[in-house]
């Protein structure tokens, strides 16, 4: 099994913790970013680094990441397509995305999006703190045991 890491969008605390657990019931760890990724060198895991722009870090993800694997990213339509392709997805606030849950979030952002537009709405995500890595820590967790 493999964790993959969508570098591109998870926080520098949830990738600290999740490349903690490289090794550990033969889970293996690949980021793949359109940036270097200093951490994950230094952890010695897979690091793919691609060319910036137009959807190559989703692709890769989309076309490597297997049935059963874990994906951790915070870009809802690439999560919807892992979920489809049998990957287990959660985001780096450790939100474990199921279907429907996430169907559902995809159209919020699509309303929030256009109510931020329209200058309806001017609220951004809240900040990251340490409750959102443990969360992230813990559900990582919950999804590897039930491997």
């Amino acid at each position: 099994m493999t964790l993959w890491i969508d570098g591109d969008s998870c926080h520098r605390l949830a990738l600290e913790r999740a490349l903690r657990v490289e090794g550990r019931q033969g889970i293996r760890i690949h980021v793949i970013a359109d940036r270097d990724i200093p951490a994950a060198a230094e952890a010695g895991v897979a690091l793919t680094v691609l060319t910036h722009g137009s959807g190559t870090v989703d692709a890769a993800l989309i076309e490597q990441a297997a049935a059963g694997d874990i994906a951790v990213t915070r870009d809802l339509e690439l999560a919807h397509r892992l979920l489809l392709n049998g990957v287990r997805v959660l985001n780096d606030r450790g939100r474990i995305w199921n279907e429907k849950d996430l169907e559902r979030r995809i159209e919020e952002a699509g309303l929030m999006t256009a109510m931020r537009a329209g200058g309806m709405v001017h609220r951004g995500m809240p900040v990251y703190d340490s409750r959102m890595a443990a969360s992230f820590t813990e559900s990582l967790e919950q999804l590897i045991s039930s491997s």
